[in-house]
């Protein structure tokens, strides 16, 4: 897929536009397998939207290249926020049991990963359980989007143009991932 309007300059709510046309909404956990870069604003939002208060229990502080932000918790292989198809509140306990579980042994993994295929046999696949309010980076990035806006997404949440390291870094990716050079793009 390929979308010759993006450049390295389009404006963030004209890279909305265009991946709104490009929309997915399918609610699946394929596009989690990254947590997302989140700014102050969103992460409180996402407390806000799932009733909860605790900032720290939920998010790590992050400066990814040169944007200070959060991350969601880590959890295995997904976005915290994956979660089993239900009623929001079981959502939010199903998030938080994920916090606190311990750390595990090979044996208890392989016996949970055994349940959850299970689950997936029997009830299909996980969801976002922060869809209605995704942050940013998730409304941006998805598996219909043109490479451009990929392309575009590296360079918006993690290039200083000001830093010749970071610089050199999103070149290393965009060529690694095959993705276009936009115009503009440093």
């Amino acid at each position: 897929m390929s979308n010759p309007k993006i450049k390295a300059t389009t404006p963030l709510d004209e890279i909305l536009k265009i991946t709104s046309e490009y929309s997915c909404n399918c609610r699946s956990t394929y596009c989690c397998y990254n947590p997302p870069f989140l700014f102050e604003g969103e992460a409180q939002q996402v407390l806000d939207y799932l009733g909860a208060e605790d900032f720290d229990k939920f998010f790590n502080k992050k400066i990814v290249s040169f944007k200070e932000g959060y991350m969601p918790k880590e959890y295995k292989s997904l976005c915290i926020f994956a979660v089993r198809k239900g009623e929001k509140q079981v959502q939010l306990e199903e998030i938080e049991s994920k916090i606190e579980r311990p750390i595990e042994t090979v044996k208890e993994k392989a016996i949970r990963m055994f349940h959850i295929l299970g689950y997936f046999l029997k009830e299909g696949r996980m969801e976002c359980g922060i869809q209605e309010i995704k942050p940013m980076q998730c409304k941006i990035y998805h598996c219909r989007m043109p490479k451009e806006i990929k392309s575009r997404e590296i360079e918006y949440f993690y290039v200083n143009r000001d830093d010749i390291k970071t610089i050199e870094e999103f070149r290393k990716d965009v060529s690694k991932l095959d993705l276009p050079v936009l115009e503009g793009s440093v």
